[in-house]
């Protein structure tokens, strides 16, 4: 069985801590967001992060088995460094303190081909 490697960029809610406040049942089936998700999958290793924010990746760190040296600040040194066949990207529609997301999942997918 393929073993795909998986890495996260946007560490917050969607990225790993959604679950948290789900509750289970009804029509959404956990796990929901992208981190919870990757690491349960058989055929996935979580291997990377990536976050602005210290506290995201600390907590991210914390509660995945990702160790700090594969947590980045900048997701383009992240996926210039990781050997990852997909990543997710999570955060706000929009610009968000210099980073815009259309530029961010396009550097992702240009990577991941």
């Amino acid at each position: 069985m393929t073993t795909y490697k998986a890495a996260v960029i946007g560490l917050g809610r969607m990225g790993s801590t959604f679950d948290d406040d789900m509750v289970h049942g009804g029509s959404v089936f956990l796990p929901y967001c992208h981190g919870p998700a990757y690491f349960n999958s058989p055929n996935v290793d979580l291997v990377a992060g990536a976050d602005l924010h210290d506290g995201q990746r600390e907590a991210f760190s914390e509660r995945w088995p990702v160790p700090d040296t594969h947590l980045y600040t900048d997701y383009r040194e992240m996926l210039a460094n990781e050997d990852c066949c997909q990543s997710a990207t999570m955060g706000r529609m929009g610009t968000r303190e210099n980073c815009c997301y259309g530029e961010l999942a396009l550097s992702s997918l240009t990577v991941l081909l």
